[in-house]
């Protein structure tokens, strides 16, 4: 199974607001923020069907397809999973005469694999079973590399331009959840609508954390000098799909 989900954001910033990387606009200034991200993910596995007694309705051939169902079911699939994840975000800080004083872009990817495991549950209705509500949760430990970049130039000075980068194997804990109405079409093809959740730990938004001894320096860091890694990069939202089985 290939799955694709990307979203983007803008938003606009005024001086009382508390931004990070330092890019709070100056007096009688706005931010322009614009966020984007886009994961892919393609996975393979294999399920294991429990049939948990009872009949769904009866009907038999007179369905078309001929098939036999129990009125509940419990399926447990075990595989592997690829994702490849990136996020970009971009603060451009402006005076009151649109003159750009703050420049800064930051951005992610990630690209791992790893073993993938989930439990499904479904009851069935009508003939032969034709429609059914189910749930189902699944569980992937991705290991792959993360990259963060990040480039700030400030009073459009390109000598003033600083750049860090970030890169580590690490360990990513997916969080899949999922629940909806799947109407049997066909005795092959389904047709599946619903609702669902997806957390990726440690790939989200990577705000600044400024450590410096601003009492004796005096300054504090351009750019952060500490990563906080304690955060997750989330999808949810309604789902519609076709499935094809043979």
């Amino acid at each position: 199974m290939y799955t694709r989900m990307n979203g983007d954001a803008f938003a606009t910033a005024t001086p009382n607001d508390i931004l990070p990387f330092s890019t709070e606009p100056p007096p009688g200034g706005i931010t322009n923020i614009r966020a984007d991200v886009d994961a892919h993910t393609y996975d393979l596995e294999c399920v294991k069907i429990i049939p948990l007694g009872g009949r769904c309705g009866g009907c038999g051939d007179a369905c078309g397809c001929g098939k036999s169902c129990p009125a509940w079911d419990v399926a447990w699939s075990g595989g592997i999973r690829w994702a490849d994840v990136n996020w970009n975000r971009s603060y451009e800080a402006v005076d009151n005469t649109g003159f750009n004083v703050t420049d800064l872009r930051t951005g992610l990817d990630f690209h791992g694999g790893g073993i993938r495991t989930g439990l499904e549950g479904r009851r069935y209705f009508g003939c032969d079973g034709w429609l059914s509500l189910y749930s189902k949760g699944n569980l992937s430990l991705l290991l792959g590399d993360v990259d963060i970049h990040t480039s700030r130039v400030a009073d459009s000075d390109p000598a003033t331009r600083v750049t860090q980068t970030f890169s580590n194997r690490q360990l990513i804990p997916v969080f899949d959840l999922e629940a909806g109405l799947t109407a049997q079409v066909t005795c092959h093809t389904a047709f599946t609508a619903g609702y669902l959740m997806s957390a990726w730990s440690d790939l989200g938004f990577r705000n600044s954390i400024d450590v410096c001894d601003c009492a004796t320096t005096g300054t504090v860091p351009l750019l952060p000098t500490h990563m906080d890694d304690a955060n997750i990069l989330g999808f949810d939202g309604f789902f519609a799909r076709v499935e094809f089985a043979f």
